[in-house]
Protein backbone atom coordinates (compact mmCIF):
# COMPACT_ATOMS: atom_id res chain seq x y z
CA UNK A 1 0.00 0.00 0.00
CA UNK A 2 2.77 2.60 0.38
CA UNK A 3 4.22 1.27 -2.77
CA UNK A 4 0.84 2.61 -4.19
CA UNK A 5 0.25 5.62 -2.19
CA UNK A 6 4.18 6.86 -3.20
CA UNK A 7 3.31 6.06 -7.35
CA UNK A 8 0.21 8.12 -7.18
CA UNK A 9 2.06 11.02 -5.45
CA UNK A 10 5.01 10.91 -8.53
CA UNK A 11 2.32 11.21 -10.69
CA UNK A 12 0.78 14.01 -9.52
CA UNK A 13 3.94 15.78 -9.97
CA UNK A 14 4.91 15.05 -13.10
CA UNK A 15 0.89 16.07 -14.34
CA UNK A 16 2.10 19.29 -12.56
CA UNK A 17 5.39 20.35 -14.67
CA UNK A 18 3.76 18.98 -17.98
CA UNK A 19 0.85 22.07 -17.57
CA UNK A 20 3.29 24.29 -16.76
CA UNK A 21 5.61 23.90 -19.61
CA UNK A 22 2.30 23.98 -21.75
CA UNK A 23 1.55 27.22 -20.15
CA UNK A 24 5.23 28.34 -20.83
CA UNK A 25 5.09 27.84 -24.47
CA UNK A 26 1.47 29.05 -24.71
CA UNK A 27 1.94 32.57 -23.07
CA UNK A 28 5.73 33.26 -22.28
CA UNK A 29 7.37 32.66 -25.05
CA UNK A 30 5.41 34.63 -28.07
CA UNK A 31 5.82 37.62 -25.64
CA UNK A 32 9.60 37.09 -25.22
CA UNK A 33 10.05 36.82 -28.58
CA UNK A 34 8.35 40.82 -29.50
CA UNK A 35 11.58 42.01 -27.73
CA UNK A 36 14.05 40.21 -29.96
CA UNK A 37 15.31 42.26 -33.19
CA UNK A 38 15.47 40.26 -36.42
CA UNK A 39 19.03 41.68 -36.35
CA UNK A 40 19.70 39.71 -33.01
CA UNK A 41 17.35 36.59 -34.70
CA UNK A 42 20.16 36.84 -37.65
CA UNK A 43 23.10 37.03 -35.19
CA UNK A 44 21.71 33.81 -33.13
CA UNK A 45 21.26 31.85 -36.37
CA UNK A 46 24.33 32.82 -38.23
CA UNK A 47 26.49 31.72 -34.78
CA UNK A 48 24.41 28.69 -34.53
CA UNK A 49 26.12 27.80 -38.07
CA UNK A 50 29.40 29.04 -37.23
CA UNK A 51 29.74 31.54 -39.74
CA UNK A 52 29.11 35.02 -38.30
CA UNK A 53 30.65 37.04 -40.78
CA UNK A 54 33.53 39.27 -41.78
CA UNK A 55 34.63 42.62 -40.03
CA UNK A 56 35.98 45.04 -42.94
CA UNK A 57 39.10 46.67 -41.92
CA UNK A 58 40.10 50.04 -43.75
CA UNK A 59 43.70 51.33 -42.84
CA UNK A 60 43.44 50.44 -39.24
CA UNK A 61 39.85 51.06 -38.82
CA UNK A 62 37.22 48.15 -38.78
CA UNK A 63 34.24 50.06 -41.00
CA UNK A 64 31.82 47.23 -41.82
CA UNK A 65 30.88 43.70 -41.67
CA UNK A 66 29.81 41.47 -44.30
CA UNK A 67 29.14 38.17 -45.70
CA UNK A 68 32.39 37.09 -47.58
CA UNK A 69 35.90 38.24 -48.17
CA UNK A 70 35.40 38.67 -51.94
CA UNK A 71 32.85 41.18 -51.31
CA UNK A 72 34.62 43.52 -49.74
CA UNK A 73 37.36 43.20 -52.50
CA UNK A 74 35.07 43.24 -55.37
CA UNK A 75 33.31 46.82 -53.58
CA UNK A 76 36.74 48.38 -52.41
CA UNK A 77 37.47 47.79 -56.93
CA UNK A 78 34.11 49.06 -57.78
CA UNK A 79 34.93 52.74 -55.50
CA UNK A 80 38.12 52.80 -56.85
CA UNK A 81 36.95 52.82 -61.20
CA UNK A 82 33.83 55.00 -59.30
CA UNK A 83 36.20 57.50 -58.36
CA UNK A 84 38.72 57.24 -61.56
CA UNK A 85 35.34 57.93 -63.59
CA UNK A 86 34.24 60.80 -61.67
CA UNK A 87 37.34 62.54 -61.89
CA UNK A 88 38.55 61.64 -65.67
CA UNK A 89 41.65 60.35 -64.41
CA UNK A 90 43.63 58.21 -61.84
CA UNK A 91 42.83 58.78 -58.59
CA UNK A 92 45.21 58.17 -56.11
CA UNK A 93 44.63 56.87 -51.98
CA UNK A 94 46.38 54.86 -49.67
CA UNK A 95 43.66 51.62 -49.18
CA UNK A 96 44.82 49.19 -47.23
CA UNK A 97 42.22 46.64 -46.61
CA UNK A 98 41.94 43.76 -44.55
CA UNK A 99 39.13 41.34 -44.35
CA UNK A 100 39.10 38.73 -42.03
CA UNK A 101 36.08 35.97 -40.24
CA UNK A 102 34.52 37.17 -37.22
CA UNK A 103 32.84 34.96 -34.95
CA UNK A 104 32.06 37.65 -33.02
CA UNK A 105 30.21 39.98 -35.42
CA UNK A 106 26.93 41.53 -33.93
CA UNK A 107 25.77 43.43 -36.34
CA UNK A 108 24.29 43.56 -39.45
CA UNK A 109 26.01 42.61 -42.55
CA UNK A 110 26.22 44.70 -45.50
CA UNK A 111 24.90 44.09 -48.86
CA UNK A 112 27.44 44.85 -51.74
CA UNK A 113 25.64 48.11 -52.65
CA UNK A 114 26.22 49.12 -48.83
CA UNK A 115 29.61 48.03 -48.28
CA UNK A 116 30.78 49.83 -51.60
CA UNK A 117 28.74 53.70 -50.17
CA UNK A 118 30.57 52.81 -47.04
CA UNK A 119 34.09 52.36 -48.74
CA UNK A 120 33.53 55.13 -51.25
CA UNK A 121 33.00 57.65 -48.17
CA UNK A 122 36.27 56.23 -46.48
CA UNK A 123 38.58 56.31 -49.40
CA UNK A 124 37.24 59.60 -50.58
CA UNK A 125 38.53 61.30 -47.62
CA UNK A 126 42.63 60.18 -47.95
CA UNK A 127 42.04 60.17 -51.86
CA UNK A 128 44.52 62.08 -54.29
CA UNK A 129 43.71 63.67 -57.32
CA UNK A 130 47.01 64.77 -59.23
CA UNK A 131 47.09 67.76 -61.29
CA UNK A 132 50.52 66.73 -64.22
CA UNK A 133 48.84 64.31 -65.92
CA UNK A 134 50.18 62.49 -68.62
CA UNK A 135 49.86 59.38 -70.93
CA UNK A 136 52.04 57.01 -71.94
CA UNK A 137 51.95 55.09 -75.30
CA UNK A 138 53.55 51.36 -74.93
CA UNK A 139 54.07 49.27 -78.16
CA UNK A 140 55.07 46.22 -76.60
CA UNK A 141 58.40 46.97 -74.78
CA UNK A 142 58.86 50.51 -76.52
CA UNK A 143 57.49 53.83 -74.71
CA UNK A 144 56.95 57.06 -75.03
CA UNK A 145 54.88 60.11 -72.87
CA UNK A 146 52.92 62.50 -74.51
CA UNK A 147 50.63 65.44 -72.14
CA UNK A 148 47.20 64.35 -73.50
CA UNK A 149 44.89 62.26 -74.40
CA UNK A 150 44.30 64.46 -77.39
CA UNK A 151 48.12 63.86 -77.98
CA UNK A 152 47.54 60.34 -78.15
CA UNK A 153 45.60 60.02 -80.77
CA UNK A 154 47.24 62.82 -82.86
CA UNK A 155 50.42 60.69 -82.39
CA UNK A 156 49.17 57.66 -83.60
CA UNK A 157 47.14 58.67 -86.06
CA UNK A 158 50.40 60.41 -87.38
CA UNK A 159 52.68 57.22 -87.25
CA UNK A 160 49.87 55.13 -89.47
CA UNK A 161 49.21 57.77 -91.82
CA UNK A 162 53.26 58.80 -92.35
CA UNK A 163 54.02 54.44 -92.45
CA UNK A 164 50.97 53.19 -94.15
CA UNK A 165 50.35 55.71 -96.72
CA UNK A 166 47.06 56.97 -98.40
CA UNK A 167 45.69 53.07 -98.25
CA UNK A 168 45.06 54.02 -93.88
CA UNK A 169 43.48 57.24 -94.27
CA UNK A 170 40.06 56.18 -94.23
CA UNK A 171 40.72 54.37 -90.65
CA UNK A 172 40.72 55.85 -87.65
CA UNK A 173 42.70 55.48 -84.40
CA UNK A 174 40.21 54.98 -81.08
CA UNK A 175 41.01 54.35 -77.49
CA UNK A 176 39.06 51.78 -75.92
CA UNK A 177 38.89 51.87 -72.30
CA UNK A 178 39.92 48.70 -70.34
CA UNK A 179 40.51 49.81 -66.46
CA UNK A 180 41.80 47.33 -64.42
CA UNK A 181 43.47 47.02 -60.86
CA UNK A 182 42.98 50.55 -59.83
CA UNK A 183 44.86 51.24 -63.33
CA UNK A 184 43.32 53.67 -66.45
CA UNK A 185 44.69 51.76 -69.20
CA UNK A 186 43.56 51.95 -72.98
CA UNK A 187 43.58 49.41 -76.10
CA UNK A 188 44.18 50.70 -79.31
CA UNK A 189 41.86 50.03 -82.51
CA UNK A 190 41.55 51.30 -85.76
CA UNK A 191 38.12 51.46 -87.34
CA UNK A 192 36.91 52.78 -90.71
CA UNK A 193 34.54 55.69 -91.22
CA UNK A 194 32.48 53.36 -93.74
CA UNK A 195 30.60 50.89 -90.83
CA UNK A 196 28.59 49.01 -93.88
CA UNK A 197 30.90 45.65 -94.91
CA UNK A 198 31.16 44.50 -98.42
CA UNK A 199 31.58 41.04 -99.65
CA UNK A 200 35.11 41.47 -100.03
CA UNK A 201 35.29 42.26 -96.11
CA UNK A 202 33.27 39.21 -95.35
CA UNK A 203 35.53 37.03 -97.17
CA UNK A 204 38.32 38.74 -95.45
CA UNK A 205 36.66 37.82 -92.39
CA UNK A 206 36.54 33.66 -93.73
CA UNK A 207 40.05 34.03 -94.07
CA UNK A 208 40.91 35.34 -91.06
CA UNK A 209 38.60 32.58 -89.38
CA UNK A 210 36.32 34.96 -87.83
CA UNK A 211 33.33 34.16 -89.73
CA UNK A 212 31.76 31.34 -91.96
CA UNK A 213 30.98 33.28 -95.18
CA UNK A 214 31.80 31.35 -98.43
CA UNK A 215 32.93 32.42 -101.34
CA UNK A 216 29.45 32.03 -104.09
CA UNK A 217 28.35 32.53 -107.73
CA UNK A 218 26.56 35.67 -106.35
CA UNK A 219 29.38 37.22 -104.49
CA UNK A 220 30.23 40.89 -105.25
CA UNK A 221 33.51 42.02 -104.76
CA UNK A 222 34.59 45.66 -104.80
CA UNK A 223 38.57 46.70 -104.53
CA UNK A 224 39.51 48.92 -101.80
CA UNK A 225 41.63 48.78 -98.19
CA UNK A 226 39.91 46.34 -96.04
CA UNK A 227 41.59 46.51 -93.01
CA UNK A 228 44.36 48.63 -91.18
CA UNK A 229 45.93 47.58 -87.66
CA UNK A 230 49.09 47.49 -85.64
CA UNK A 231 50.99 44.59 -85.52
CA UNK A 232 52.33 45.12 -81.99
CA UNK A 233 50.21 44.70 -78.90
CA UNK A 234 49.37 48.84 -78.34
CA UNK A 235 48.37 50.15 -74.57
CA UNK A 236 48.17 53.59 -73.29
CA UNK A 237 48.10 54.35 -69.66
CA UNK A 238 47.49 56.86 -67.71
CA UNK A 239 50.42 58.06 -65.36
CA UNK A 240 52.25 61.04 -63.26
CA UNK A 241 53.90 62.73 -65.76
CA UNK A 242 57.30 64.11 -65.34
CA UNK A 243 58.31 67.38 -66.99
CA UNK A 244 61.56 65.53 -68.44
CA UNK A 245 59.83 62.32 -69.91
CA UNK A 246 56.91 64.13 -71.70
CA UNK A 247 57.35 64.55 -75.26
CA UNK A 248 55.89 66.92 -77.97
CA UNK A 249 53.96 64.90 -80.64
CA UNK A 250 56.54 65.59 -83.23
CA UNK A 251 59.26 64.39 -80.64
CA UNK A 252 57.21 61.25 -79.73
CA UNK A 253 56.64 60.54 -83.89
CA UNK A 254 60.28 60.80 -84.51
CA UNK A 255 61.29 58.31 -81.98
CA UNK A 256 58.40 55.72 -83.18
CA UNK A 257 58.80 55.77 -86.91
CA UNK A 258 62.79 56.19 -86.90
CA UNK A 259 62.70 58.35 -90.28
CA UNK A 260 65.35 60.28 -89.10
CA UNK A 261 67.64 58.40 -87.78
CA UNK A 262 70.87 57.39 -89.63
CA UNK A 263 71.22 53.89 -92.06
CA UNK A 264 74.58 52.11 -91.40
CA UNK A 265 77.34 51.98 -94.10
CA UNK A 266 80.12 50.31 -95.40
CA UNK A 267 82.91 51.12 -97.62
CA UNK A 268 83.94 49.10 -99.81
CA UNK A 269 87.93 47.95 -99.88
CA UNK A 270 90.25 46.28 -102.56
CA UNK A 271 89.87 42.63 -102.77
CA UNK A 272 85.73 42.55 -101.62
CA UNK A 273 83.12 40.73 -102.97
CA UNK A 274 79.71 40.62 -102.04
CA UNK A 275 79.81 37.61 -100.32
CA UNK A 276 83.00 38.61 -98.22
CA UNK A 277 81.25 42.08 -97.68
CA UNK A 278 77.68 39.98 -96.07
CA UNK A 279 80.10 37.90 -93.93
CA UNK A 280 81.45 41.12 -92.49
CA UNK A 281 78.55 42.28 -91.53
CA UNK A 282 76.77 39.56 -90.21
CA UNK A 283 73.97 39.94 -92.73
CA UNK A 284 72.74 37.79 -95.36
CA UNK A 285 73.18 38.23 -99.22
CA UNK A 286 69.82 38.56 -99.91
CA UNK A 287 69.02 41.07 -96.91
CA UNK A 288 72.49 43.40 -99.18
CA UNK A 289 70.22 43.48 -102.20
CA UNK A 290 67.28 44.35 -100.94
CA UNK A 291 68.82 47.24 -98.78
CA UNK A 292 70.88 48.21 -102.01
CA UNK A 293 68.39 49.30 -105.04
CA UNK A 294 70.03 47.81 -108.56
CA UNK A 295 72.46 45.88 -106.07
CA UNK A 296 72.31 42.39 -107.39
CA UNK A 297 74.70 38.98 -107.55
CA UNK A 298 76.11 40.64 -111.10
CA UNK A 299 76.79 44.04 -109.82
CA UNK A 300 80.30 45.44 -110.02
CA UNK A 301 82.00 47.14 -106.83
CA UNK A 302 84.69 49.35 -106.65
CA UNK A 303 86.62 50.30 -103.58
CA UNK A 304 85.56 53.38 -102.47
CA UNK A 305 81.37 52.12 -103.46
CA UNK A 306 79.15 52.60 -99.79
CA UNK A 307 76.67 50.03 -99.24
CA UNK A 308 73.62 50.42 -97.25
CA UNK A 309 73.56 47.67 -94.53
CA UNK A 310 71.10 48.61 -91.80
CA UNK A 311 67.93 50.55 -92.05
CA UNK A 312 66.70 51.68 -89.02
CA UNK A 313 63.57 49.65 -88.18
CA UNK A 314 60.16 51.58 -86.95
CA UNK A 315 58.85 50.89 -83.19
CA UNK A 316 55.48 50.31 -84.59
CA UNK A 317 54.15 48.28 -87.59
CA UNK A 318 51.29 49.45 -90.19
CA UNK A 319 49.56 46.06 -91.52
CA UNK A 320 47.13 46.94 -94.29
CA UNK A 321 44.93 44.44 -95.87
CA UNK A 322 43.92 45.15 -99.34
CA UNK A 323 41.64 43.47 -102.30
CA UNK A 324 42.77 43.99 -105.11
CA UNK A 325 42.17 42.37 -109.21
CA UNK A 326 44.40 42.17 -111.83
CA UNK A 327 45.09 39.92 -114.33
CA UNK A 328 48.51 37.86 -114.68
CA UNK A 329 50.37 35.01 -116.53
CA UNK A 330 50.42 31.65 -114.06
CA UNK A 331 52.50 28.74 -114.45
CA UNK A 332 50.90 25.01 -113.86
CA UNK A 333 52.74 23.19 -111.16
CA UNK A 334 55.72 21.14 -112.49
CA UNK A 335 55.10 17.39 -112.66
CA UNK A 336 58.03 15.13 -111.71
CA UNK A 337 59.48 11.95 -113.21
CA UNK A 338 61.83 9.49 -111.33
CA UNK A 339 65.26 8.50 -113.30
CA UNK A 340 66.61 6.02 -111.37
CA UNK A 341 69.85 6.19 -113.46
CA UNK A 342 70.52 10.02 -112.66
CA UNK A 343 71.83 10.97 -109.33
CA UNK A 344 69.93 13.48 -106.81
CA UNK A 345 70.46 17.04 -107.13
CA UNK A 346 70.30 16.21 -111.11
CA UNK A 347 67.25 16.91 -113.59
CA UNK A 348 66.32 17.12 -116.93
CA UNK A 349 63.41 19.02 -118.49
CA UNK A 350 61.28 16.19 -120.57
CA UNK A 351 58.73 18.60 -121.78
CA UNK A 352 58.76 22.47 -121.39
CA UNK A 353 55.19 23.46 -119.63
CA UNK A 354 53.60 26.97 -121.59
CA UNK A 355 52.03 29.62 -119.18
CA UNK A 356 48.28 30.57 -118.96
CA UNK A 357 46.99 33.43 -118.18
CA UNK A 358 44.26 34.01 -115.87
CA UNK A 359 42.21 37.15 -113.82
CA UNK A 360 42.35 37.17 -110.29
CA UNK A 361 41.21 38.68 -106.89
CA UNK A 362 43.17 38.72 -103.78
CA UNK A 363 44.05 40.02 -100.51
CA UNK A 364 47.23 41.48 -100.63
CA UNK A 365 48.68 42.03 -96.66
CA UNK A 366 51.62 44.41 -96.02
CA UNK A 367 53.64 45.28 -93.27
CA UNK A 368 55.22 48.87 -93.31
CA UNK A 369 54.47 49.08 -96.93
CA UNK A 370 56.17 45.53 -97.38
CA UNK A 371 53.81 42.76 -98.89
CA UNK A 372 54.59 39.50 -97.26
CA UNK A 373 51.55 37.39 -97.93
CA UNK A 374 49.07 37.21 -100.93
CA UNK A 375 45.94 35.10 -100.85
CA UNK A 376 43.75 34.40 -103.98
CA UNK A 377 40.15 34.39 -103.10
CA UNK A 378 38.73 33.70 -106.73
CA UNK A 379 40.67 33.52 -110.09
CA UNK A 380 39.05 33.18 -113.35
CA UNK A 381 41.28 31.29 -115.96
CA UNK A 382 41.14 32.52 -119.35
CA UNK A 383 43.96 30.77 -121.18
CA UNK A 384 45.48 27.19 -119.44
CA UNK A 385 48.68 26.39 -118.64
CA UNK A 386 50.45 23.37 -119.16
CA UNK A 387 52.96 21.89 -116.89
CA UNK A 388 56.82 21.30 -117.22
CA UNK A 389 57.83 18.22 -117.33
CA UNK A 390 61.22 17.01 -115.38
CA UNK A 391 62.82 13.94 -114.55
CA UNK A 392 64.86 13.72 -111.47
CA UNK A 393 67.35 11.63 -110.17
CA UNK A 394 67.05 8.93 -107.60
CA UNK A 395 70.56 7.79 -107.10
CA UNK A 396 72.75 8.93 -104.06
CA UNK A 397 75.31 10.95 -105.31
CA UNK A 398 79.15 10.68 -103.79
CA UNK A 399 80.24 13.39 -101.15
CA UNK A 400 82.31 15.98 -102.01
CA UNK A 401 85.31 17.06 -99.80
CA UNK A 402 87.42 20.41 -99.24
CA UNK A 403 90.56 19.68 -101.43
CA UNK A 404 92.69 22.13 -99.07
CA UNK A 405 92.76 21.96 -95.44
CA UNK A 406 91.28 25.63 -95.32
CA UNK A 407 87.98 27.60 -96.98
CA UNK A 408 89.48 30.19 -97.62
CA UNK A 409 87.26 31.79 -100.36
CA UNK A 410 88.97 34.22 -102.36
CA UNK A 411 87.36 35.09 -105.41
CA UNK A 412 83.61 33.12 -105.33
CA UNK A 413 82.01 31.46 -108.08
CA UNK A 414 80.23 34.15 -110.80
CA UNK A 415 80.57 37.15 -112.15
CA UNK A 416 83.98 39.63 -110.76
CA UNK A 417 86.45 42.03 -112.48
CA UNK A 418 89.14 39.73 -113.25
CA UNK A 419 91.98 40.08 -111.23
CA UNK A 420 95.08 40.20 -113.98
CA UNK A 421 93.26 41.94 -116.78
CA UNK A 422 90.43 44.07 -115.40
CA UNK A 423 87.98 43.18 -117.47
CA UNK A 424 84.20 43.85 -115.89
CA UNK A 425 82.06 41.25 -115.65
CA UNK A 426 84.22 38.49 -116.51
CA UNK A 427 83.01 34.86 -115.05
CA UNK A 428 84.66 32.97 -113.04
CA UNK A 429 83.79 28.94 -113.45
CA UNK A 430 84.98 28.04 -109.95
CA UNK A 431 86.47 29.36 -106.47
CA UNK A 432 89.69 30.69 -105.48
CA UNK A 433 90.97 28.82 -102.31
CA UNK A 434 93.73 30.46 -100.75
CA UNK A 435 96.66 28.61 -99.57
CA UNK A 436 100.84 28.95 -98.97
CA UNK A 437 103.04 27.63 -101.93
CA UNK A 438 103.39 23.48 -101.93
CA UNK A 439 100.04 22.94 -100.31
CA UNK A 440 98.48 19.98 -100.18
CA UNK A 441 95.67 18.90 -102.82
CA UNK A 442 93.59 16.10 -102.19
CA UNK A 443 90.88 14.71 -104.34
CA UNK A 444 87.44 15.67 -103.85
CA UNK A 445 86.25 12.71 -104.43
CA UNK A 446 86.93 9.14 -105.85
CA UNK A 447 87.34 8.75 -109.72
CA UNK A 448 89.68 8.51 -112.85
CA UNK A 449 92.41 11.36 -113.73
CA UNK A 450 91.53 12.45 -117.40
CA UNK A 451 93.95 15.70 -117.54
CA UNK A 452 97.27 16.12 -115.76
CA UNK A 453 98.86 19.02 -117.30
CA UNK A 454 99.51 22.36 -118.43
CA UNK A 455 95.86 23.52 -119.42
CA UNK A 456 96.77 27.22 -120.28
CA UNK A 457 95.03 30.10 -117.96
CA UNK A 458 94.83 26.99 -115.14
CA UNK A 459 98.34 27.04 -115.32
CA UNK A 460 99.37 22.78 -114.39
CA UNK A 461 95.99 21.48 -113.87
CA UNK A 462 94.63 17.70 -113.07
CA UNK A 463 90.72 17.18 -113.90
CA UNK A 464 89.14 13.94 -112.01
CA UNK A 465 86.13 12.61 -113.64
CA UNK A 466 83.51 10.99 -111.07
CA UNK A 467 81.12 9.14 -113.31
CA UNK A 468 77.44 10.74 -114.57
CA UNK A 469 79.08 13.51 -116.13
CA UNK A 470 80.49 14.75 -112.84
CA UNK A 471 84.34 15.76 -113.24
CA UNK A 472 86.41 18.11 -110.74
CA UNK A 473 89.39 20.55 -111.84
CA UNK A 474 92.38 21.67 -109.78
CA UNK A 475 94.33 24.70 -111.05
CA UNK A 476 97.34 26.31 -110.65
CA UNK A 477 99.63 23.72 -109.55
CA UNK A 478 102.84 23.86 -108.70
CA UNK A 479 103.10 19.88 -108.81
CA UNK A 480 101.83 17.05 -110.38
CA UNK A 481 101.87 13.47 -108.61
CA UNK A 482 98.71 11.39 -110.50
CA UNK A 483 99.14 10.41 -114.28
CA UNK A 484 96.34 10.46 -116.94
CA UNK A 485 93.95 6.94 -116.27
CA UNK A 486 95.00 6.77 -113.03
CA UNK A 487 92.06 5.78 -110.53
CA UNK A 488 92.69 7.97 -106.96
CA UNK A 489 90.58 8.06 -103.96
CA UNK A 490 88.60 10.65 -102.06
CA UNK A 491 91.18 12.63 -100.03
CA UNK A 492 94.18 10.77 -102.08
CA UNK A 493 96.77 13.73 -102.52
CA UNK A 494 97.24 14.29 -106.38
CA UNK A 495 99.58 17.81 -106.63
CA UNK A 496 100.86 20.70 -104.94
CA UNK A 497 99.39 24.17 -104.78
CA UNK A 498 100.96 27.12 -106.36
CA UNK A 499 100.75 30.13 -108.73
CA UNK A 500 101.43 28.73 -112.70
CA UNK A 501 98.86 29.94 -115.42
CA UNK A 502 97.27 33.65 -114.86
CA UNK A 503 97.60 34.21 -111.13
CA UNK A 504 98.00 37.16 -109.22
CA UNK A 505 99.84 35.23 -106.35
CA UNK A 506 99.60 31.36 -104.86
CA UNK A 507 95.84 30.23 -104.72
CA UNK A 508 94.50 26.59 -105.65
CA UNK A 509 91.64 27.38 -108.27
CA UNK A 510 88.91 24.34 -107.62
CA UNK A 511 86.00 23.71 -110.55
CA UNK A 512 82.80 21.34 -110.54
CA UNK A 513 81.73 20.48 -114.55
CA UNK A 514 78.35 18.55 -115.04
CA UNK A 515 78.84 17.76 -118.82
CA UNK A 516 80.72 20.16 -119.67
CA UNK A 517 78.96 22.97 -117.63
CA UNK A 518 80.45 25.19 -115.04
CA UNK A 519 78.65 24.40 -111.25
CA UNK A 520 78.71 26.05 -108.25
CA UNK A 521 81.08 23.88 -106.05
CA UNK A 522 79.82 25.32 -102.84
CA UNK A 523 76.80 23.01 -103.86
CA UNK A 524 78.57 20.18 -104.27
CA UNK A 525 81.39 20.17 -101.24
CA UNK A 526 80.34 17.95 -98.39
CA UNK A 527 76.79 17.65 -99.46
Amino acid sequence: MKFTRQYRKLKNIYLKVAVAACLFVIFVIPFATRFTSPVQAEVSSRMAQGTAGYTVVFNGTPVAVTDSEDAARTALQAVRNRLNEEHGTIVYADTDLEVYADENVTGKLLDETELENVLYNVVSATAFVPDNMAYTVRIDDFMVTVRSEADVIALLEAAKNRIAGEAAEGFQVELVDSTSNGMSRRTVNVTTADIAMNEAAKVLATIDGTDTVQVTDETVFEDGVLYVGFAENVEVIETSGNANEVMTVEEALEEITKEKAEKGTYEVVQGDCLTAIADKTNISLDELYALNENLDENSVIMPGDLLTITVPTPEISIVVKEEVTYSEEYQADVVYIDNNGMYQGQQNVVTQGTPGYREVIAVVSSSNRVEYDREIICQTIITEATPTVIERGTLIPPTFINPVSTMQITSDYGYRVHPVSGQVGSFHSGIDLYVPMGTAVKASCGGTVTLAGWNGGYGWCVDISHGNGITTRYGHLSSIEVSVGQTVSQGQRIALSGASGNVTGPHLHFEVLLWGNSQNPKNYLNK
